[in-house]
């Protein structure tokens, strides 16, 4: 089988970890890179230097068959299914199955060297990894955040191995490009309320269900995206029925699929979805993770989410370039970028699909709380494309943005001069009695404090420049207390500064 470049180095990178001694690793690789590829050639290499099995864990039916497939395709092996009813599991080199299936059956297994976790961030997968208790473990996935937040992958794994940048293999034509439009008509996620760390499903599904934002995904659909194929994410079951139904009377091709739908259904929808040229697909939650339709041509997110891996694994569902246009053996139907439509303001706080993240960073210091941060991206006001907040000129429409008339630098002169007087080592050696980090949290309060006084418009450009600042004091305090000035600690800087000059300026509007 013919590996491309980095699938041969992901490979080689595993292997190498193991060799230095860890027996649980996580290999991150971006949706749509072929993790598949990946882990079966994995699984094929493990049988012929080693007399134990290895198991497959995967948590959708079509990765279940489309795994097996390929391990039979490229390397002639039966894989042994577990599955529900099974008395005896007879033995087999490789076994794929579904966590459920294989945790009601662990103890019927023998002799396994290797496990591996197809979308490891899943937390259900810890009680495999626990009640089977494997020499080795491999966990996959494109956003390697747990979903169980007091589990974070870091306390089951042991090192992570990086893949390759969305931007890199789009660059080797690997992956689409996409084009991500976020209507300024959409649901003001500020309004929705948290519960568990991500935005109350009940409420959200309430205020996407409006008539007036149903209708807005609709008319969003038609401007960017009409006879495209499409897939929508949308909040619950109850919502994706109200796009569904607003979609039919407008005319379009579309169809429903959840959790409730039975598997000959779920069949029958996904190749109706794979052979139909404008097929509109709702679904609620199905389509996330492990879902492989490299002709999907947009995807609507049409709710809003705190996750991040969440985020990333819905629109990651477009970026599939078609096989056999790497190949060259068609001429038609080409697809060389694909569209994302965020109802939800996600790329907004989560940044593009496609932006660079320091995923080496982000297992070994895991995020304890869902939380937004300002990202560096805005709307082209022309065509309302998302663009990284540097941008002069819109890619998509040629929209020039017109130069600040004042230089945020030049407004926020009385703020500098303020800060001056912020002096890091001698807020440490005032406060050496106190808790260690409280001196961290003064240097932000300072800068807040210094920013109130100035009597500037709290907008994204000074909050930008203020919070630069702020981590330009908080990597000072880190540097003098032998800390590495990483994301954790960005955050814990951002939302101290963003949770003071929220209070400061509603009181002062109120006030005035």
């Amino acid at each position: 089988m013919n590996l491309r470049y980095y699938q041969t180095d992901g490979i080689t990178l595993c292997a190498q970890e193991f060799a230095k001694g860890f027996n649980s690793i996580v290999y991150q690789l971006p949706t749509g890179g072929g993790k598949t590829v990946i882990f079966t050639e994995i699984s094929h290499r493990f049988i012929q230097r080693n007399n134990t099995s290895v198991v497959i864990v995967v948590h959708r039916n079509e990765l279940l068959r489309q795994t097996r497939k390929k391990l039979f395709d490229q390397y002639n092996i039966i894989a042994c299914e577990i599955k529900a009813g099974m008395k005896e599991i007879p033995p087999a080199q490789v076994y794929v199955c579904m966590v459920e299936s294989l945790n009601r059956r662990v103890s019927k297994l023998k002799n396994i060297g290797l496990l591996i976790l197809d979308e490891c961030h899943i937390a259900v997968h810890n009680k495999i990894i626990d009640k089977l208790n494997a020499p080795l473990t491999l966990g996959c996935s494109a956003t390697p955040i747990s979903s169980n937040k007091k589990e974070p992958l870091k306390k089951r794994y042991q090192s992570l191995v990086k893949g390759p940048q969305i931007s890199e293999l789009i660059g080797h034509k690997y992956l689409c490009q996409n084009i991500t439009y976020a209507p300024r008509t959409g649901v003001d996620r500020n309004s929705l309320q948290l519960k568990g760390g991500d935005f109350d499903e009940v409420e959200m599904g309430k205020e996407f269900s409006k008539p007036k934002f149903v209708i807005n995904t609709v008319d969003a659909y038609k401007r960017w995206a009409k006879g495209t194929k499409t897939v929508v994410f949308n909040v619950n079951i109850a919502h994706s029925k109200c796009v569904l139904d607003e979609f039919i009377n407008q005319g379009f091709n579309a169809r429903h699929l959840d959790s409730n739908c039975k598997e000959e259904e779920r069949i029958e929808i996904l190749e109706w979805l794979k052979n139909t040229p404008d097929a509109i697909l709702c679904n609620v939650g199905i389509l996330t993770t492990g879902f492989d339709e490299p002709t999907i041509e947009t995807v609507i997110v049409n709710k809003a989410t705190n996750s991040l891996a969440l985020w990333l694994q819905m629109t990651g569902r477009g970026s599939r370039i078609i096989d056999e246009i790497l190949s060259k053996k068609i001429d038609t139907h080409e697809k060389y970028s694909f569209k994302i439509i965020d109802m939800g303001s996600n790329a907004i706080t989560h940044g593009d699909w496609c932006d660079d993240r320091d995923w080496k960073d982000i297992f070994e210091n895991p995020i304890k709380k869902a939380k937004n941060s300002v990202a560096p991206s805005k709307n082209c006001p022309q065509c309302e494309a998302i663009l990284h907040a540097s941008t002069m000129m819109c890619k998509y429409c040629n929209f020039i943005f017109p130069p600040r008339e004042i230089a945020t630098e030049e407004l926020l002169n009385e703020y500098v001069i303020l800060t001056k007087n912020i002096d890091v080592q001698k807020l440490i050696e005032l406060n050496d009695k106190k808790k260690q980090y409280f001196t961290f949290f003064k240097v932000v309060r300072e800068h807040a404090k210094a920013f109130k006084m100035a009597k500037k418009e709290l907008n994204r450009d000074t909050f930008e420049f203020v919070l630069n600042a702020c981590y330009t004091d908080c990597k000072r305090w880190c540097n003098l207390n032998d800390k590495k000035f990483n994301t954790w600690h960005k955050d814990l800087c951002l939302n101290e500064l963003q949770t003071i000059l929220k209070y400061e300026y509603r009181v002062l509007q109120e006030n005035n």
